[in-house]
């Protein structure tokens, strides 16, 4: 769920022929909490995407840095401000390996 210039991304990775781009459809919030209402998972960094996915009760992972929002707490993979949220913390500035293994292996589990 990408909009903008960040759109091109999507062709310049070479993953196009498996991400789908929605941008056109998303005209709005609206339009926007339609299209997350038929997602199993979302998974973000911290974005008005994920907010509106925990506002929904959207199952939705957070991929934060070691300097992110004071909302999501210091310690922990959980929030209070979303039940259906789970947050994925840096240990380590600009190392994003751990954060993505982490991802990867709940990504397996939710898959079963």
């Amino acid at each position: 769920v990408q909009k903008g210039p960040a759109v091109a991304q999507i062709a310049e990775s070479g993953l196009g022929f498996c991400i789908r781009d929605l941008s056109r459809q998303l005209t709005d919030f609206a339009a926007t909490a339609a299209i997350l209402d038929q997602m199993d998972l979302v998974i973000s960094c911290d974005s008005a995407v994920i907010h509106l996915s925990g506002a929904l009760g959207k199952p939705v992972w957070v991929a934060l840095s070691v300097f992110h929002d004071w909302r999501y707490g210091v310690s922990g993979d959980l929030t209070p401000w979303y039940e259906s949220a789970r947050v994925f913390k840096q240990a380590r500035p600009g190392d994003w390996t751990d954060v993505m293994v982490r991802i990867t292996t709940s990504l397996n589990e939710f898959t079963r």
